[in-house]
């Protein structure tokens, strides 16, 4: 096993903000606890990703998730497994790629990459519990359906209580 030292963050700034001007602000000011979605989203797109601190975590993760036993089944499942084929080492490789060349604009954004690489394992073994992807929980005050007119097309989205009444 091999043996790596953290080094220390040079790169740390605390910059004064005005709170009642950047979007986090404004969504935590009153003090509710239901938001705008856009409002969240956001605070969320606002985050500054810290790449040396990313760097770190992808590299941490990977070194974690190579213990994972189902990583060869993952990669080149059985004919009949119901999932696609998912490589989550070179997964996090393309996203440490992707960090280095600047494709990520905020922390969320890089998390959302990393969610859903571990989502495509379809495996309830492997998770990622981020610090800004899980700050807020998006919902609807509405129920949606989706439904396939004739069983042969695919699905489209709708609020049920109006494919309800579309339906009778």
């Amino acid at each position: 096993m091999r043996s790596r030292t953290i080094q220390p963050l040079t790169d740390r700034k605390i910059l004064p903000r005005d709170p009642t001007l950047d979007s986090c602000g404004q969504v935590f000011q009153g003090g509710q606890n239901v938001f705008n979605a856009l409002d969240a989203y956001n605070c969320l797109a606002n985050v500054p990703l810290n790449k040396t601190v990313a760097a770190q975590f992808l590299q941490y993760y990977k070194d974690t998730i190579e213990f994972q036993s189902t990583l060869t089944y993952l990669k080149n499942p059985p004919s009949s497994y119901q999932q696609p084929p998912t490589d989550l080492l070179v997964g996090l490789d393309q996203i440490g790629r992707q960090l280095e060349t600047g494709v990520f604009t905020s922390e969320y954004a890089f998390e959302i990459a990393v969610l859903d690489l571990v989502y495509s394992a379809h495996d309830s073994h492997i998770y990622f519990y981020g610090g800004a992807s899980d700050v807020f929980s998006f919902g609807s005050p509405f129920e949606i359906s989706s439904v396939s007119v004739d069983g042969v097309q695919p699905p489209e989205v709708y609020i049920a209580c109006k494919f309800s009444k579309l339906a009778s």
